[in-house]
């Protein structure tokens, strides 16, 4: 088998600010704007594109440990932060916040995306790291209702849902696996094989597919993204400007497709901080036009 080819493109640093962990950077191609967290600093922004430049960018406090944030198709935004799911911005109607996690220093929420048929799938992260008890959840917010979908991980982290919503892809970052479930006809996956197993270095993070059917994994620690076909082949990896990419994002634009990485700092600090801008460059978002 042949070694995967190694890219090293040019990348745009964006001017969407400065972060300790960014993540879950989530492209409305309807609205034309990019959201995304800051899980350590506590926020969520939006930032629209405009006649080939970045809008100001909105940024909003949103508790403790905003760990996802997934635009829906009214316009409002779902956040996972503090165990509970929350809509924001939906025309003032209230919706009370679903609780994902009792206890969110065992088992926290991380990543979150939505599926075609309009369902919030949440992972769940065992803080210890060890212990299978995170997994991934189905969150109606209308009727308030958390489901288990997919159980026995350590630490869910990247999800992707196919166009026609019959697989989920997941990531579990201690075991170093990426998983192909089933979406069957209840929404319940079926098991599933190990389609990626990563040993290093770094850790797999945050996933996205492409139109071509590809499957993108930012490489936490290692300053890559992998690219692998459907089938789990490693087919061309990519370099980025810092070490620890921790999710992608596929942006449309007038101006053609790009890659949006989101970064954090390599000298993540234990509490929330205040300073100055990281001046490594870490925790910026980045761009490159998509590789061929």
């Amino acid at each position: 088998m042949s070694a995967p080819a190694r890219v090293r493109p040019d990348w745009q640093e964006l001017p969407l600010g400065d972060h300790l962990l960014a993540e879950s950077p989530r492209w409305d191609e309807v609205r034309q704007r990019l959201s995304w967290v800051d899980i350590l600093g506590g926020t969520v922004s939006v930032a629209g594109h405009r006649d080939g430049a970045w809008e100001a960018v909105e940024r909003r406090s949103v508790g403790s440990v905003p760990t996802a944030a997934q635009p829906l198709a009214d316009g409002s935004l779902a956040v996972a932060v503090d165990g509970c799911v929350q809509v924001l911005d939906t025309g003032g109607v209230a919706v009370p916040p679903v609780v994902v996690c009792e206890d969110p220093s065992t088992v926290r929420t991380n990543d979150m995306v939505v599926d075609p048929a309009g369902r919030l799938l949440v992972g769940l992260f065992t803080q210890d790291r060890v212990t299978p008890r995170g997994g991934v959840v189905a969150v109606d917010v209308r009727a308030g209702t958390a489901t288990p979908v997919v159980q026995g991980y350590v630490t869910a982290n990247g999800l992707a849902v196919t166009a026609d919503g019959e697989h989920l892809y997941a990531v579990d970052t201690a075991a170093g696996t990426v998983r192909r479930h089933p979406l069957v006809g209840t929404g319940q996956p079926a098991e599933a094989p190990v389609l990626v197993r990563h040993r290093g270095p770094g850790v797999l993070d945050g996933i996205a597919l492409d139109p071509d059917g590809d499957l993108w994994v930012a490489v936490w620690g290692g300053g890559v993204l992998h690219r692998y076909t459907l089938e789990g082949r490693l087919r061309q990896v990519v370099e980025v400007p810092v070490p620890r990419p921790s999710a992608l994002a596929l942006v449309t634009t007038v101006a053609g497709v790009q890659l949006v990485v989101t970064t954090a700092r390599s000298d993540l600090p234990a509490t929330r901080p205040t300073g100055p801008p990281d001046a490594s460059r870490e925790g910026r978002l980045y761009a490159t036009a998509f590789p061929e």
